[in-house]
């Protein structure tokens, strides 16, 4: 086939093949560096969604309910949804967590300065750790097949949210002891006056 034809044409066949074989894996390359660049913008993404969610978590564990020395008013509340509404518009385009932003966001604001019951706050650290969940599935940060990031993630997504859950079960449970002894202690001391 190729015998017939002349030199020059030859030669034009063999550099449109060069030219052709260079271009396609010059594409695939770009396609999938586009494709890491993406994946790490969501993880970037998410990793900072998770660092404001997590100072949400620790100005309610720092609040009212836990601390009874706090000075209380509406601004921590704002202060939380603040910094929610904040991380949600960073992440609004790449992460599909609108509902459990609103789910989040209706349960702080349930909050009150005086009105604020343990079952609340459970439901406010339960959804924060529900949003992680998501964020981590949204962001890709579960994805990871390097070893030594996936335990990091693991850490970050799912470990430290259940952690300061538990920290505030904690909290919840020895102020309610502290009241019980404090109580029975009074009942001793007011004992000890009558007779």
């Amino acid at each position: 086939m190729f015998k017939n034809l002349r030199t020059s044409t030859k030669l034009i066949l063999l550099c449109a093949m060069f030219i052709i074989s260079v271009g396609v894996t010059t594409y695939s390359l770009v396609v999938e560096n586009q494709i890491a660049i993406s994946f790490a913008r969501k993880e970037l993404i998410g990793s900072r969604f998770l660092a404001a969610l997590r100072d949400v978590e620790v100005a309610l564990l720092k609040g009212k309910p836990f601390d009874s020395v706090t000075a209380e008013s509406g601004s921590l509340t704002e202060k939380m949804l603040g910094a929610l509404a904040a991380a949600q518009t960073g992440a609004a385009p790449a992460l599909q967590i609108g509902d459990f932003v609103q789910s989040l966001s209706s349960a702080i604001s349930r909050l009150g300065p005086s009105s604020t019951t343990d079952a609340e706050v459970m439901d406010v650290l339960g959804k924060t750790q529900q949003l992680a969940k998501r964020i981590g599935d949204d962001s890709n940060l579960t994805l990871d097949t390097d070893l030594d990031t996936y335990y990091m993630q693991n850490i970050l997504v799912d470990q430290i949210p259940r952690l300061l859950g538990l920290v505030g079960e904690l909290r919840l449970a020895t102020r309610e002891n502290d009241g019980t002894a404090a109580s029975s202690n009074e009942t001793k001391g007011g004992w000890a006056c009558v007779r």
